[in-house]
C-alpha cells in the first residue's frame, strides 16, 4: 500500500475574529508566498492573528507561522483576494478602509513600508458588490 505524503506546506497560525452584530466569522480566503519563499501573506475576514490585532491581512513567517510586523493592522473589512507583484500586495474584496477614507473593492499595499498607496480604482457600484479573485498578468 501507499504512504501518506508529507504535506508540501504547514503554517500554524490562530486567526480570530471578535464577536460583533453581524457574526462571528474567521476564515482565511487567499494565501501568497514571497517571492522568496520566507514569508506568507494571508487574506480573509478575520480581526485577529496570533492574538495581534490584524483585520483582514496579515503576514506570517513561512517557516513557524508567527506574524510579523510588515503589515501593521490595516483596519480592512473582508480580503478575499491577494497578489504580489514586486514590493506591492493588491488586495481584492469588499469595503476596504484606507487611512480616512473607504476605498472599495481593490487597493494596493507597499511592502516597503506598509501603507496603502495611491492605486484605488474604487469598483463599487452596489453595496453588495465585491472582488472574489483576480490574477496579475506580465
Amino acid at each position: 500500500m501507499g504512504t501518506t505524503p508529507d504535506p508540501v506546506f504547514t503554517v500554524a497560525a490562530n486567526v480570530e475574529r471578535e464577536t460583533n452584530s453581524y457574526a462571528d466569522y474567521r476564515s482565511v480566503r487567499s494565501i501568497v508566498f514571497s517571492r522568496g519563499g520566507d514569508k506568507v501573506y494571508v487574506g480573509g475576514q478575520f480581526s485577529k492573528v496570533n492574538g495581534s490585532t490584524r483585520c483582514g491581512i496579515a503576514a506570517l513567517d513561512a517557516s513557524n507561522g508567527s506574524l510579523l510586523p510588515d503589515l501593521p493592522n490595516l483596519g480592512i473589512d473582508i480580503v478575499n483576494s491577494i497578489s504580489l507583484s514586486g514590493h506591492l500586495l493588491f488586495l481584492g474584496g469588499n469595503e476596504i478602509m484606507t487611512v480616512g477614507a473607504n476605498v472599495y473593492n481593490m487597493a494596493a499595499v507597499d511592502l516597503n513600508n506598509g501603507g496603502f498607496t495611491a492605486w484605488t480604482p474604487n469598483l463599487k457600484t452596489s453595496k453588495f458588490e465585491e472582488v472574489k479573485k483576480m490574477a496579475l498578468i506580465g
